[in-house]
């Protein structure tokens, strides 16, 4: 039986992130079973959406696990409550929503 190997791609990475224990580049290959260590004022971005910011060391699985775990909380808590999209409030939905809170009289 052939084990599975998922292989990650790094999009972005500043300052000293390290891989296996040798420094990283965006040519390094990352699969779920590598360890990451992150140096300070580093982040490392992965093409899963993975974002590890600095002082993170750890395996990959562990990451990524936490990841999808808070993404299905944030999408449970979304339903629990009814929020179907962000709202992105704006100066001139604020002005127009003031405006029809206003009830002018003429004399």
């Amino acid at each position: 039986m052939k084990a599975l190997i998922i292989l990650l791609t790094i999009v972005s990475l500043n300052g000293n992130v390290k891989v296996d224990g040798v420094k990283a580049t965006t040519e390094t290959p990352i699969t779920l079973d590598s360890y990451v260590e992150t140096g300070l004022n580093s982040k490392l971005i992965l093409d899963n959406g993975l974002i590890l910011g600095p002082m993170k060391k750890g395996l990959v699985s562990t990451f990524v696990d936490r990841h999808i775990t808070n993404r299905k909380n944030e999408n449970k808590i979304a339903e629990d409550y009814g929020i179907t999209k962000k709202a992105v409030i704006t100066s001139s939905s604020r002005a127009s929503e003031a405006k029809e809170d206003l009830d002018w009289e003429e004399e």
